[in-house]
């Protein structure tokens, strides 16, 4: 990692990790000093494992090698590496390197996360952070919404922490931790609170306001929601997406896209398919002293205050994907609770209603094969839903995606491969609309098909793909919300493939970066679209009863 590195390999982690930062702070520049004079603690640890040589700045080199690392990034060829390093370059020049000198200096990168990551101050230990909201376990009411939030230190869990609405109503929230093992960029492992309220007894499509609170004097700002509405002929509005991470690559712009959106053209909530925030370490690194089998605590918590400004606003409903997997799916599993009901596990497969439209969350990190758990969790989740007179349209998330004419794995998600022979009897049986997935870093759409076949191909309506009364879901893949893009396709497309689109060198950076917006219109009529943080490239169809 540094000269340091021989003692570090023997010292303690809270030793190494002092020592790591003593070699660092000898190579800032005053400016560089007089901005650290109260440097965030994620973004110094974060800034350190990106630049592994400790020359106090991050090359194109080190950002790639630490999006190799933590899965952000596939690794280039030895042909393809020159044009990997200018993508990185690239990528890099867009907000985080201030000067485009081609490296980030630790005040560019502190620059970036106040303006990006929020991090704008080191928090008293008692200061709620990382607000998020989801729906709650049907068993407490329909329409009742949990809110999470997060104290970051040693300090002991708060005894009356609660969420207080305008009204004055106030909801006590229930502390819990985890425990992860120590390494020298987390000598003590993780050490804080996640606190969890319910709130209950909300009027459907009311505004109502709220804050957290640990203690007296320890606040968040004020945010407010929407009381969610739970049956109804629509419409309903969400984005949905996989495989954001972190910060840089695109998990930032993304994220702000979607915020910028919401004051103007909002959604009700967002459903993400997996690899959330990019926390794992995917590859040993070992200039850095990390083993494939590590986490960074501190992305976990970086990430959510990269989504706070959306998900303390709108319910934020996530499902598991092969990054959340480190230390047994720990840290997935404390900060992203889900809704509950009959048979579900967890945040790995659960579902909810949201106006006429049910979700069917589903693991693909888990057994999916007929006879287990999850297979006959779906089945049964998928009929009940189909025979309920209030929905009327059904969506089944997972994570990796069941068809992709996407050269990587193909084999894994192309016509006989295991999970589409596992799961589509269930979709087909039960009038699955759509399956939503991600994982592979790219865009496509799918056009019904029953095992490869096409049943439907879509008209043209006003130059606009229709499909209508498709006797199969759609499938879309959208895995290019910040993960660094640089996918191949099969040849010649397949022809179950509608449409699909990555980022290579000499492309408009930002056009392939997005989410996708599913809009229910009503009981008949849904639009789907593709976002692009920037550009015109899109995707754009409509499904009709």
């Amino acid at each position: 990692y540094c000269p340091t590195l021989t003692r570090c390999a023997t010292m303690s982690p809270k030793a190494a990790f002092a020592a790591v930062t003593i070699a660092l702070t000898l190579t800032l520049s005053v400016a560089e000093l007089s901005m650290l004079a109260n440097p965030h603690p994620d973004i110094a640890r974060l800034f350190h494992l990106y630049d592994s040589d400790a020359s106090g700045a991050i090359s194109a080199l080190e950002a790639l090698q630490f999006w190799r690392a933590t899965g952000m990034a596939d690794p280039p060829a030895v042909e393809g590496l020159d044009d990997s390093l200018a993508r990185v370059a690239e990528i890099l020049a867009v907000d985080v390197d201030g000067n485009t000198d081609g490296v980030v200096t630790l005040e560019e990168f502190m620059r970036f996360s106040q303006r990006y990551l929020h991090t704008s101050k080191v928090e008293d230990p008692k200061e709620p952070q990382q607000i998020h909201l989801a729906l709650a376990d049907r068993s407490v009411g329909a329409g009742a919404i949990r809110v999470t939030f997060v104290t970051v230190g040693d300090s002991p869990a708060s005894t009356t922490a609660h969420v207080l609405l305008t009204n004055n109503k106030s909801y006590s929230a229930t502390p819990s931790r985890y425990s992860v093992p120590p390494r020298w960029w987390q000598p003590d492992g993780w050490i804080g609170w996640i606190y969890t309220a319910v709130i209950t007894g909300l009027e459907p499509g009311v505004v109502y306001n709220y804050t957290c609170i640990t203690e007296a004097g320890f606040a968040s700002e004020s945010h407010q929601f929407t009381a969610p509405r739970v049956g109804g002929a629509g419409p309903v509005s969400f984005a949905t997406f996989g495989d954001t991470g972190t910060a840089i690559p695109f998990g930032y712009k993304v994220t702000d896209k979607l915020a910028s959106e919401q004051e103007t053209n909002p959604v009700d909530f967002v459903l993400q398919q997996g690899d959330i925030a990019y926390a794992g370490v995917d590859a040993a690194v070992a200039p850095l002293n990390m083993s494939k089998d590590d986490e960074i605590e501190a992305v976990w918590d970086l990430y959510g205050r990269q989504i706070e400004p959306v998900s303390a606003r709108i319910p934020w409903q996530t499902g598991v994907g092969n990054h959340e997997a480190w230390y047994n799916f720990s840290s997935y599993r404390a900060r992203y609770l889900m809704p509950q009901s009959n048979g579900s596990e967890g945040n790995f497969w659960y579902s909810f209603q949201y106006g006429n439209v049910h979700i069917c969350s589903a693991s693909s990190e888990h057994n999916y094969l007929p006879g287990s758990p999850q297979h006959t969790w779906i089945d049964n989740d998928l009929r009940a839903a189909r025979a309920e007179p209030s929905v009327d349209w059904i969506i089944f998330s997972l994570h990796r995606p069941l068809l992709s004419s996407d050269k990587s794995e193909y084999n894994s998600h192309s016509p006989g491969a295991s999970m589409l022979t596992a799961l589509e009897p269930l979709l087909l049986t039960h009038g699955v609309d759509i399956t939503l997935t991600g994982h592979q870093h790219a865009y496509e759409r799918v056009h019904p098909t029953v095992n490869g076949t096409v049943v439907q191909m879509p008209t043209m309506v006003d130059g606009v793909p229709r499909y209508t009364a498709p006797t199969a879901p759609l499938h879309l893949m959208i895995g290019c919300s910040g993960a660094m893009q640089d996918e191949s396709w099969e040849e010649p497309t397949p022809p179950w493939s509608a449409q699909h689109f990555s980022n290579k060198l000499g492309q408009p950076l930002l056009d392939s970066y997005g989410y996708g917006r599913v809009d229910v219109l009503n009981s008949t009529h849904l639009r789907f679209s593709f976002v692009p943080v920037t550009g015109t490239l899109s995707d754009v169809f409509w499904l009709v009863k």
